[in-house]
């Protein structure tokens, strides 16, 4: 599992980029999200895994919990 953050994405085109810790860039696309509750916004921080097919890309993207938080909803 990667962590990173969105640099670009484009709802409409179905697309967006995002970059590691290591300054690596990787595209993903809008079908290799997997949190429906949350919006991805520019700037968010993400958790991944890489995709090794013809190149590589993000997959499994999801919003990253910020550490410490609890869930006070009932």
């Amino acid at each position: 599992m990667e962590i990173g953050k969105v640099t670009e994405f484009y709802p409409a085109a179905g697309f967006g980029y995002l970059r590691n810790g290591k300054k690596r860039e990787y595209c993903f696309y809008s079908a290799d999200i997997q949190d429906e509750k949350h919006a991805l916004c520019v700037g968010d921080e993400v958790e991944f895994n890489l995709y090794v097919g013809h190149g590589v890309r993000a997959v499994n993207v999801r919003k990253r919990e910020a550490e410490g938080k609890t869930n006070t909803s009932q």
